[in-house]
């Protein structure tokens, strides 16, 4: 009854980021008689975490109240620790590199991919730049003492094979070879180069580094590269894997069964017919992409040309001149997170939905026996700590799954809202899906237009952002079921 006359004189009220919580006297004229456990009761009833801090504050609030000095109605009684996010790890060139460096992991908005084979190459000792070590991101606490998660650790940058840094923070070359740049992986790799075509045959050809090949790869069923591989002319019919990055000066071209994986960034002037697997680096073609089929967890632009049929899922977003063609081919494009990520989620969320249910059946049998716990016997005593362990392991799995379903939001999800950017048209026969959203399209799109999801009073609605004229529209985007994103499961 005591507690109840005490939160009857005092309002909390915290802060929507529950950061900061502020306590007000609602008697007339304050409360010269409070005390400070009164009001740290008060705090206690309202779940806030009356840590030490809190306790000083109280006295202080206390004090403020019998000498009535208090200047504001409200008085901030208790204050959280906001989450840090982690900052990344950055390279900074040499200043010998300022003009030539051109990064040789970064492809230029419109790419000259005679240009982008022209890699930054060191020698033994010499300086390649400074490493800025990364932060890592730390949780915070909010005014009721539970967690509040950082969203971004800081990514380190990894010194891979050929590299050193000195005492200085300067990163200096171990041996001869052409710097790069793969999965957050700094290196200097060796080159090999190669003259002539490398033709027909079923024997596996491995390479260990970096190689150039001043010529034709086609009708080799299997070649891995070590590090990069560098293409002068095309890659034919072939099905070729690379550590880091694949970039070819002419075409891809294939048939079915034929693939181009690369850990990196695949580069090309134009796709056919190809199954085409790209990391971080994205999927870079020039002119054209046709009934091929890509996974990029970065992007996937096309410069200067059509997404033409096939099936294409990029992480990041879409880039490209049009989608699709007058003939109305069908072409399947899939931007965000991938239907697999989705899927394995939305069956936790139903696993996490059962053991809830659960636990609360379990909570509903104990609290009978909790009220009246000293008439209990040891038997019926052992039962309620089984059933309150059992509720115990079920909230720790329930928190194991929420804790997964971060980190896999974290590391499938793009930080940034995902979006396909066309300049021309998207004609019909075109498929689009954002995260585990169909789009609905009744007709062709002109562009230049940007389209994303987002929500509004009626929902999650796709708009369509016309760049040119700054005016959008909205379509409709249905939300997939199981059974739906299980077919297209294909994409990956």
């Amino acid at each position: 009854m005591a507690t109840t006359l005490l939160v009857k004189r005092f309002s909390v009220r915290v802060s929507e980021d529950r950061l900061f919580a502020y306590i007000r006297c609602t008697r007339r004229g304050g409360h010269p008689t409070a005390n400070a456990s009164e009001v740290a009761a008060v705090l206690e009833n309202s779940k806030l975490a009356v840590t030490n801090d809190v306790t000083h504050r109280v006295h202080e609030y206390v004090e403020k109240l019998q000498q009535k000095t208090l200047t504001e109605e409200e008085f901030e009684i208790a204050a959280g620790q906001p989450a840090q996010e982690g900052t990344d790890a950055q390279f900074i060139w040499d200043s010998r590199f300022e003009t030539t460096r051109a990064a040789p992991w970064v492809v230029p908005e419109k790419p000259d991919f005679y240009d982008v084979r022209t890699w930054v190459s060191v020698t033994t000792g010499e300086v390649i730049g400074t490493l800025i070590p990364a932060v890592k991101g730390r949780s915070g606490l909010d005014v009721f003492g539970q967690a509040i998660l950082h969203r971004h650790d800081g990514s380190e940058i990894v010194l891979g094979e050929g590299i050193l840094v000195d005492d200085k923070g300067r990163i200096i070359a171990q041996r001869d070879g052409r710097i790069e740049w793969c999965e957050g992986v700094l290196s200097v790799c060796e080159r090999q180069n190669l003259d002539g075509d490398i033709t027909g045959g079923s024997d596996k050809l491995e390479y260990w580094g970096s190689v150039n090949v001043h010529g034709t790869i086609h009708d080799r069923d299997a070649v891995h590269c070590g590090a990069s591989l560098v293409v002068e002319n095309a890659i034919a019919n072939s099905s070729i894997s690379a550590s880091h990055d694949v970039v070819v000066g002419g075409g891809i071209l294939g048939q079915s069964g034929r693939s181009v994986t690369a850990s990196g960034m695949i580069a090309a002037r134009f796709c056919e017919n190809m199954s085409l697997r790209a990391g971080n680096g994205g999927i870079q073609v020039l002119s054209a992409l046709s009934n091929c089929t890509t996974h990029s967890t970065g992007w996937l632009n096309v410069f200067q040309g059509a997404i033409v049929g096939g099936q294409h899922y990029a992480q990041c977003g879409i880039v490209t001149q049009e989608i699709g063609n007058e003939a109305c081919t069908r072409t399947v494009v899939h931007v965000g997170l991938h239907p697999d990520v989705i899927c394995y989620m939305a069956e936790q969320e139903l696993e996490v939905a059962k053991k809830r249910a659960s636990i609360e059946r379990v909570r509903q049998m104990v609290r009978p026996l909790m009220a009246q716990i000293k008439r209990l016997n040891s038997e019926q005593r052992e039962k309620a700590t089984d059933l309150l362990y059992q509720a115990d392991e079920m909230e720790n799995a329930v928190r194991k799954i929420l804790g997964e379903r971060h980190r896999l939001m974290r590391n499938n999800g793009p930080e940034e809202r995902v979006e396909i950017s066309v300049e021309g048209k998207v004609y019909d026969g075109v498929i689009l899906y954002i995260d585990d959203y169909r789009i609905g399209l009744n007709s062709e799109l002109r562009g230049p237009l940007k389209l994303y999801l987002m929500e509004t009073a009626v929902g999650i609605e796709a708009v369509v952002h016309n760049t040119f004229t700054n005016t959008r529209r909205c379509l409709t985007a249905r939300k997939l079921t199981p059974e739906e994103l299980r077919k297209i499961k294909s994409l990956k």
